[in-house]
Formats: structure tokens, sequence, C-alpha cells
């Protein structure tokens, strides 16, 4: 069997921020030291690679060092503590829309106007980032997940 090294084009910031949601959550389910197959650091970047290419859990776990079981609950473990940390995605009330332009010509107030180009460059900012998401992170090209499965919505 032949094996390679492949480059990640992730951040390094965003290694250290997985690694320490696994760290608290082994610690808050009592995990000894030494017990697991991969560092919470090494189980971040097996679980990134897989957000980053979605390549076959169980080769990517046998490049890891990793049984097929095993990386199926590692994955499954840093997809858990990154939904714990998302906002609740059920609380749809918070959207707002911009105002419409009045009916025969008439504009808008000056508040209004001010409000509407607040909420268009929010709007652009998400949108302009889920892009980039999507074109990055091939696993999110399409995602088919019922928003209440993720998080507790508490």
């Amino acid at each position: 069997m032949l094996s390679y090294r492949v480059t990640l084009d992730i951040p390094s910031q965003l290694v250290m921020f997985v690694s320490g949601l696994l760290a608290r959550r082994r610690h808050e389910i009592g995990t000894r030291r030494g017990t697991r197959a991969l560092t919470c650091s090494r189980q971040a970047v097996f679980a990134l690679a897989w957000f980053r290419d979605r390549p076959d859990v169980r080769r990517l776990g046998q490049g890891f060092g990793i049984s097929q079981a095993t990386a199926y609950r590692y994955l499954g473990e840093a997809i858990e503590v990154l939904a714990a940390k998302a906002p609740s995605l059920r609380a749809g009330a918070g959207v707002h829309v911009p105002v419409k332009q009045p009916a025969g010509g008439r504009c808008l107030d000056i508040n209004t106007q001010t409000r509407n180009a607040l909420l268009r460059s929010l709007r652009y900012q998400g949108e302009r980032g889920f892009a980039l998401m999507t074109q990055r992170w091939r696993t999110l090209r399409r995602v088919m997940l019922s928003p209440g499965k993720i998080g507790s919505g508490s």
C-alpha cells in the first residue's frame, strides 16, 4: 500500500479552536489523558480534512492510523462540538427584511432608508461568506440537513 502526505489549506487558528472545543468536551465527559487514539489537535485536523475535501471516512481514518469505527466516532464528536457552538438555527423570528418602496413613487423616510442600507450590507456579508464556504468546503455544497437537527435549540 502506498501512502502520501497532504497539506491542508486551513488556518492553524481554526485547528486550535476546534482542538480547544474537543479538549473541553473530553474534559466534560471525563476522558483520561492518553486513552484516545488521536490527540485533540490530530482529531481536529482529521475532522477539518473531512470538511475540507469530504474524502471517504474509512480511508481518511486509515491515513490517521485509526479504524473505521473510530473515524466515524471522532468525526461525529467533532461535528457535535461545532454544532453546539452554532447559534440556534430554529430562531427564525429574528430575521429582518428591508421595507419596500411605497406605491405612487413616494420616498421612504431617512430612518427606513438607513435601516434598509444596513440590512443590505449585513445580507451581503452573509451571502458572500456562504458562497465562499460552499466553494471551498466541499461538504457544504449539498447540505441537506434539517435545522432542527443542529444544536439543541435551547
